[in-house]
């Protein structure tokens, strides 16, 4: 990571809040805002407990290893950068029997039309298919069902995780704002990117 970066008065404000919370960062394509960002996470997790966490979630494989990578440049502990459905393997999905203690990974030429199928698929032969309409994210539906039903779900990513950054938000579908809706409403701090 450049340890050069000078930023310019709007970026400090971003990366030294006078209160750190939930907050959308909007931006021109090239301003610098992921190293904003980056700059923002490492400053609060400064601050943070040393079982909390800040996740920063990302759109692409490419990009979370980026992100990963300039994390790791500037030594920051504390943060963590993955997709989105790799978080919600991670951190929700875990929580659920299909899940548990199995190692499943995508099948990206399997689909299937509902979300009993979707289970179904995954209990039955350890896959994740795809929806045949791109609309429906069986993952992020599942995910949901999970974090409405089974309150300890959400009782652990609020003791978890302290803020969660999205990158790219403008990409997010209805059903990731969902998602960003239920993590807001018990407490966790959401900064949208």
């Amino acid at each position: 990571m450049n340890n050069k970066f000078e930023p310019t008065d709007e970026q400090r404000a971003i990366i030294e809040p006078e209160i750190w919370q939930s907050s959308l960062v909007v931006a021109k394509a090239g301003s610098g805002k992921t190293t904003t960002i980056i700059h923002r996470a490492v400053r609060q997790a400064g601050i943070i407990e040393s079982w909390e966490s800040i996740a920063i979630i990302s759109f692409t494989n490419k990009s979370s290893k980026d992100i990963s990578k300039k994390i790791r440049s500037i030594e920051a502990r504390s943060i963590i950068t993955m997709t989105f459905h790799s978080f919600l393997l991670q951190h929700v999905l875990v929580f659920s029997k299909i899940f548990k203690n199995r190692d499943v990974s995508f099948d990206y030429s399997k689909r299937v039309n509902n979300l009993k199928e979707w289970v179904k698929v995954i209990q039955e032969e350890g896959i994740i298919p795809v929806a045949s309409n791109s609309h429906n994210d069986y993952l992020f539906k599942y995910s949901i069902l999970l974090m409405r039903e089974k309150p300890y779900v959400l009782k652990y990513l609020r003791t978890k995780f302290v803020a969660i950054y999205i990158d790219e938000a403008q990409d997010n579908s209805h059903l990731q704002y969902e998602i960003v809706d239920i993590l807001l409403s018990v407490g966790i701090q959401m900064v949208m990117i």
